[in-house]
Parts: C-alpha cells; sequence; structure tokens
C-alpha cells in the first residue's frame, strides 16, 4: 500500500515559506524553547523526508523540537490539513519596523 505525500511543488513552498518565518520569528519563547530550531527540525523533516525513527533519533532529546518535527512528518504524509501545515503554527514574529518613506523617490 502506497502512503500519500505531499507534492514536490507543495513541499518547496512550504520550505520557502519556513525559510522566511526562521529569519522573522522570536528566537526564544517565554519558557526557553528555542523557534528557530524547531523551524530547522520541520526543514530537515521536509528536506530530507526523515522518517518517524530519524526523527526520534536526531530530536528525541529534546521535547519541543521532536514535536514540531513529527508535526512536519504528519503534514508531509497528508495526515493533517494544508491549514495545518509547519508554517501555520503561529509562530511569534518579530515587529518590523516601518519603512521610512521620506527616503523613497517621488512618483
Amino acid at each position: 500500500m502506497t502512503r500519500a505525500i505531499r507534492t514536490d511543488e507543495e513541499i518547496r513552498a512550504e520550505l520557502a515559506t519556513l525559510l522566511v518565518i526562521q529569519q522573522q520569528v522570536v528566537h526564544f519563547s517565554y519558557y526557553g524553547h528555542d523557534h528557530r530550531a524547531a523551524i530547522q527540525a520541520a526543514i530537515d523533516v521536509l528536506s530530507e523526508q526523515l522518517d518517524i525513527d530519524s526523527i526520534e533519533v536526531r530530536y528525541g532529546h529534546d521535547d519541543y523540537l521532536f514535536f514540531e518535527a513529527l508535526a512536519a512528518r504528519d503534514w508531509l504524509d497528508m495526515e493533517v490539513d494544508s491549514d495545518e501545515a509547519p508554517s501555520c503554527q503561529g509562530w511569534p514574529l518579530m515587529p518590523q519596523p516601518p519603512i521610512k518613506t521620506e527616503f523613497l523617490p517621488d512618483r
């Protein structure tokens, strides 16, 4: 029996989104969880298509990373809907500074 898996296009789009979020996310949570490492775990799972055993070996030492890696695997295997993709986890983003319009050329 063949398992359903996301298309290459879906995986590439999700990886691109995660890479952007990883640069904008607040690095550590109030509880000390490393958001950037968790996003990297999801990126690793999607790009390397890690199986559950590999995820446990690589991330089993840290519950937070392990959970995020498993969530990415579930999304990859289509066990969750697209709105539960790793990029849709509600990552806290750093506030972006306002754009200073006085430096933009007149149109």
